[in-house]
């Protein structure tokens, strides 16, 4: 709904989708053809691997400023150095790009919880829901993390803005969508 009916993606923007959500795949590879680069660090997990390339959020292989959008949906929680993904996005990302970076959050805690050197499956499971997630994010704290890599936030409430097409959408109404833009 969002890149459609708001941003409008066109043919022309060049986008880096990491960790692709099928149909989300689908659509973008098809709208955007050549300009659309669709990434995992596991791309045999994929039906079609070989329309996605294998890469490290942490260690961008793009040069800087390549990209005028860049999705990474639910990946920064699995990433034990967050921070150095988040700087690579800013990197790659134009000055007058934008990037929509969803994590899981909770609303009611001040600090992110971090998992602990030593820590197992079953302590992932516990502690964040997800054996393989290594963080739960304060959403405050998840914020000043990217303002930290020059990513200012600004946050669109689908629920607040369009809320037929939320309901439409079955969107989560206390999710909004984590936009983030370079800082000047």
């Amino acid at each position: 709904m969002y890149l459609t009916e708001v941003l409008a993606v066109s043919p022309h923007v060049r986008v880096l989708h990491v960790a692709p959500e099928r149909a989300l795949q689908l659509y973008l590879s098809r709208l955007l053809g050549g300009s659309y680069v669709a990434a995992d660090i596991t791309p045999e997990r994929y039906l079609r691997t070989n329309h996605v390339c294998c890469l490290d959020v942490t260690r961008l292989p793009f040069r800087s400023e390549a990209f005028d959008l860049i999705l990474c949906n639910h990946v920064l929680e699995h990433v034990p150095r967050d921070l150095a993904a988040m700087g690579e996005i800013r990197r790659v990302l134009k000055k007058d790009g934008l990037s929509i970076l969803q994590v899981p959050f909770a609303l009611e805690r001040e600090r992110t919880l971090e998992a602990e050197p030593g820590d197992t499956a079953a302590d992932c499971l516990r502690k964040f829901g997800q054996a393989d997630h290594v963080r739960l994010y304060a959403k405050q704290d998840y914020i000043r993390r990217l303002a930290r890599c020059g990513l200012r936030v600004e946050e669109f409430w689908a629920w607040r803005e369009r809320p037929e097409r939320a309901a439409y959408f079955d969107l989560d109404p206390l999710e909004p969508l984590f936009l983030c833009r370079p800082d000047a």
